[in-house]
C-alpha cells in the first residue's frame, strides 16, 4: 500500500512537471491568449464533481483555458464534510464560477476569494453557490451565509418547491446575448429556487414550479406563504457593489447539463462575462464548414436544439421519443431507412432545393451506428457522396437503389470498406424540374417506384427510355433490375 502511494505520487509529481514544461515552451504564447476561466466547486450536492469537470471540457472548445478545483476531505472522520482548497490560483483568473454549498472554508482560503470579489473581476454563480457558505453562529465569518449570495450574486437562498421547473425567457429582456441560441422555454429536472434578485438587476429567465405544501412554511431563513404553483427567476445578470459583472442561475442540477438550452446559457454567459461577442454554438460551426453550400442561414435555428423539439412531440401513452442523431453527424436529412444490423441509412442534401451557379452538388448517403448500445448513434460513414438531391432510397440485392434524378441509381460496396464503389445506372430520364422523385423499390430484383409530379414534362422523356422490362400505371413504375456482371 505505502509503495503503491509513493508510485502515484511520482507519476503525479510527472503529471505537474510536464504540464509545466507545456506552459513554459509551446503552450505557452497560445495559452496568453486564452482567457481563464476557474470553475470552483464546493459540494457534492448534485454531482458538480461529474458535471463541471465535462462541461469544462466543452468551454475549452471556445478557445478558453479552464482550471477545475474540486473538494475533497478536510478530516478522518467518516462524516467529514468536504471542503475546497487550492483558491489561491483565483488570482490568476480573467472569470470565477462558483459551485458552492454550505462551505466552511479555512480563513486562508476564503482569504483568496474575497480578493477576487474585491477585484471586480467578473463571476458566475450556479444554482446552490446562493447558499454558498455555513459558518458556525459566532464565526468571524457567518455574516457569508446570506452574504455571498445577496451581496455577490443577487440573491440569498430562501426555500424551494418540488418537481421539475418551465422555464421561459422573460419577453423584454429576450434579446439579451445570453439568451442566443437558447430555447425560448424548456423543462429543467431540478426544482425551483425562490429568487428575489435586486431591482436593478436584470432577469432573463423565468422559472415554473409547484409546492406539494400551500399556506404558511417556516425554515431557518425565515416565513413565507407558498401558493401551490409559483413563479422566480432562475437567471440574471447584475453588477455588484464591487463592479463585477455577474451572472447567476438557480439551475443546475446534475441532469440539467444535459440539455443543450442549459449548456448554451453558461457557454453565453462566459462570453458576457468577458465581454466576449457571443458566435455560433461549435455544432453549428461544424455544420457551417462541412456543409458550405447549405441552403439556410444556420445561425436562425439556434433554439431548435434537438432537447427543444423532442418536447414538442405529443405521444400516446406508452411512447415515448429518444434522440438517435442529430446535426453535426447529419445535415439536411430527405430520407432514411434502417437496415438488419439496426443502422440508419440516410440520404444528406446540402444542395436542396437546387445548386447555385458555379456549385458541385456534393449530397451524400450516411451510415449511421450505435457501436455502444446506448440507443444515440455515435459512428457515421459515409456510404456515396457526389449525388444531387437523391430523394428516396431502399436497400436490396447486396446494395443499395437511390433516386438521384435523372437516374435510378444501383449503388453497392464491394471490398467492404462501408463505402460504395459500384454505382450502375438501373433507369434514366426522369426529369430534374422538380426534385420531387423518390424511388421505393422493392428485393429480390423487382422494384417500384413513384413520379410525384404528374405534369407531363416529366413522364413524356420517361416515356422515351422505357424498356420492355418496365411497367407504368400512371405515374408510378414498376422494373426488373438484371444485375451486371
Amino acid at each position: 500500500m505505502y509503495q503503491r502511494s509513493i508510485l502515484a505520487s511520482v507519476a503525479f509529481v510527472i503529471t505537474i512537471v510536464s504540464l509545466q514544461l507545456c506552459n513554459e515552451t509551446d503552450c505557452s504564447a497560445a495559452e496568453q491568449d486564452q482567457p481563464h476561466v476557474v470553475f470552483v466547486v464546493g459540494t457534492t450536492h448534485n454531482l458538480p464533481r461529474d458535471t463541471i469537470p465535462a462541461f469544462a471540457r466543452r468551454l475549452e472548445q471556445h478557445g478558453f483555458k479552464t482550471t477545475v478545483l474540486l473538494p475533497e476531505k478536510t478530516g478522518e472522520k467518516e462524516n467529514q464534510r468536504e471542503e475546497v482548497t487550492g483558491l489561491k490560483v483565483l488570482k490568476d483568473a480573467d472569470v470565477a464560477v462558483f459551485y458552492l454549498r454550505f462551505q466552511r472554508l479555512a480563513p486562508g482560503e476564503f482569504a483568496h476569494l474575497h480578493d477576487y470579489i474585491e477585484s471586480g473581476k467578473p463571476l458566475i454563480g450556479l444554482r446552490t453557490s446562493v447558499h454558498a457558505f455555513d459558518y458556525q453562529e459566532g464565526h468571524p465569518l457567518e455574516e457569508w451565509n446570506q452574504g455571498f449570495g445577496k451581496r455577490v450574486l443577487g440573491s440569498e437562498f430562501l426555500f424551494d418547491l418540488s418537481g421539475e421547473t418551465i422555464v421561459e425567457h422573460i419577453l423584454e429582456h429576450r434579446d439579451h446575448e445570453i439568451l442566443n441560441g437558447v430555447a425560448a422555454k424548456f423543462l429543467d429536472p431540478g426544482t425551483l429556487y425562490q429568487a428575489n434578485p435586486p431591482a436593478d438587476a436584470t432577469p432573463l429567465l423565468r422559472g415554473t414550479g409547484n409546492s406539494k405544501r400551500k399556506g404558511i412554511f417556516k425554515n431557518q431563513f425565515g416565513t413565507y406563504e407558498l401558493t401551490g404553483e409559483m413563479s422566480f427567476p432562475v437567471a440574471w445578470t447584475w453588477k455588484n457593489e464591487w463592479g463585477s459583472r455577474v451572472f447567476t442561475t438557480t439551475l443546475g442540477v446534475e441532469r440539467s447539463f444535459g440539455l443543450d438550452a442549459f449548456n448554451r446559457l453558461l457557454i453565453n454567459a462566459v462570453h458576457w462575462c468577458l465581454e466576449k461577442p457571443v458566435g455560433t454554438t461549435p455544432e453549428r460551426m461544424a455544420v457551417a464548414n462541412s456543409a458550405p453550400n447549405l441552403k439556410r442561414p444556420f445561425e436562425l435555428t439556434q433554439d431548435h436544439s434537438p432537447e427543444a423539439e423532442r418536447k414538442t412531440f405529443q405521444m400516446l401513452p406508452g411512447y415515448e421519443v429518444n434522440l438517435f442523431a442529430a446535426e453535426p453527424m447529419l445535415v439536411n436529412p430527405i430520407h432514411m431507412t434502417w437496415d438488419p444490423q439496426g443502422r440508419l441509412w440516410v440520404i444528406c442534401s446540402t444542395s436542396y432545393p437546387q445548386v447555385s451557379p458555379g456549385e458541385k452538388p456534393n449530397d451524400q448517403i450516411v451510415i449511421l451506428e450505435d457501436t455502444d448500445g446506448d440507443g444515440r448513434a455515435d459512428k457515421s460513414t459515409v456510404f456515396a457522396d457526389g449525388l444531387y438531391v437523391p430523394t428516396g432510397l431502399e436497400l436490396g440485392d447486396g446494395g443499395v437503389y437511390v433516386a438521384n434524378a435523372p437516374d435510378l441509381l444501383f449503388l453497392k460496396d464491394t471490398n467492404g470498406d462501408g463505402k460504395a464503389d459500384h454505382r450502375e445506372v438501373i433507369l434514366t430520364g426522369f426529369a430534374t424540374e422538380d426534385n420531387t422523385t423518390p424511388s421505393v423499390p422493392g428485393a429480390g430484383g423487382r422494384g417500384a417506384g413513384c413520379i410525384s409530379r404528374k405534369g407531363p414534362s416529366c413522364i413524356r422523356r420517361w416515356r422515351l427510355l422505357m424498356e420492355p422490362s418496365v411497367w407504368k400505371t400512371g405515374a408510378c413504375f414498376s422494373f426488373n433490375h438484371v444485375h451486371s456482371s
